[in-house]
């Protein structure tokens, strides 16, 4: 297939450049181009904001205005104050990316735009830019389930060097991890491995599927023991008895956005290991989304496990 509306000819001294180009996924279910795994829908939404933030910090392009026609089709709007801003920008990596993806699926996504044109009327350009945007769908956000989340990787529209969690049917980036960080999710495991050994599984860092929408990555999870080691699937929440987050610079999500997903999933025995402060969050009693009990101890202090309450837990041993 050939895209030969990239490769155009603009006048040589334009005052300015209006460019005006969309995508349109082919994989609608239903139709022809169909093939089911919706792998042309995932890229363009998950896209979107990238295409338009890359766009809009390229050198020479004064403004972009991004619309959402409907839920297989998205469209672009942008200014720019040269014909050699807009080829640079058709010369660079964040392009290439975008069509060499396209070139290598042609089948489930295609790309449309308009001859890029010299503005006659900057201001009479921006007002049918504008009008375009304001006569756009507006749709609610499409949340992923599990499964789609696991197609979008097996497409390569998450790659395994991309370090993501699915919360609340969001593709949520995971924030990188210090040393603190990981010192602390190894002490703390190999702390709850000693103490709990026969009596449950402890898995670092790895997915746990609590609804159709959310699997996460907790730091530390301990989980009953299977036989195969969660061979076949992850665990849910009837296999947890505790989930443990460790945080340095993710305390208030940890503590509020996570706390509230592992409530309405009524995780019962959920802690936060705050690396600055040395402290446990510990939240309990999981009701109507969130946690009725919630307390902080110190590293002087002592913790048990709800599943498992003749083990003691040192704080202080918890942090590395």
């Amino acid at each position: 297939m050939s895209y030969s509306v990239y490769r155009i000819n603009l006048p040589e001294s334009p005052e300015a450049v209006v460019f005006i180009n969309g995508f349109v996924s082919r994989d609608k279910p239903g139709t022809a181009c169909a093939k089911g795994d919706r792998a042309g829908f995932f890229w363009m939404w998950k896209q979107l904001l990238w295409i338009k933030n890359v766009t809009a910090k390229a050198k020479g392009c004064m403004q972009v205005k991004a619309g959402i026609c409907g839920v297989n089709e998205v469209i672009m709007v942008s200014y720019w104050v040269c014909e050699n801003s807009l080829k640079e920008f058709f010369r660079g990596e964040p392009h290439r990316q975008m069509m060499q993806f396209i070139a290598i699926c042609w089948w489930i996504i295609c790309l449309f735009s308009e001859p890029p044109r010299r503005s006659v009327s900057q201001r009479r350009e921006r007002a049918i830019a504008s009008s375009k945007i304001k006569n756009m769908t507006t749709t609610d956000v499409r949340l992923w389930t599990v499964d789609e989340y696991y197609r979008m990787a097996a497409a390569g529209i998450i790659t395994p060097d991309e370090r993501v969690e699915l919360i609340e049917g969001q593709v949520i980036p995971m924030s990188p991890k210090n040393p603190p960080h990981a010192a602390t999710n190894l002490c703390a495991a190999d702390v709850l491995r000693k103490l709990l050994s026969g009596k449950a599984l402890i898995r670092i860092q790895d997915p746990v599927r609590l609804s159709l929408y959310s699997e996460p990555e907790p730091d530390i999870a301990v989980v009953r023991i299977d036989s195969q080691f969660y061979r076949d699937r992850h665990p849910i929440p009837d296999d947890i008895f505790l989930l443990v987050e460790v945080a340095d610079s993710t305390l208030n999500r940890d503590t509020q956005q996570k706390a509230q997903i592992y409530a309405k999933a009524k995780i019962a025995d959920y802690w936060v290991l705050d690396v600055n402060s040395r402290q446990v969050y510990v939240f309990r009693e999981p009701l109507d989304n969130r946690y009725t009990q919630q307390i902080i101890l110190d590293e002087n202090g002592t913790i048990s496990l709800v599943a498992f309450a003749e083990v003691e837990v040192k704080v202080g041993e918890l942090f590395a």
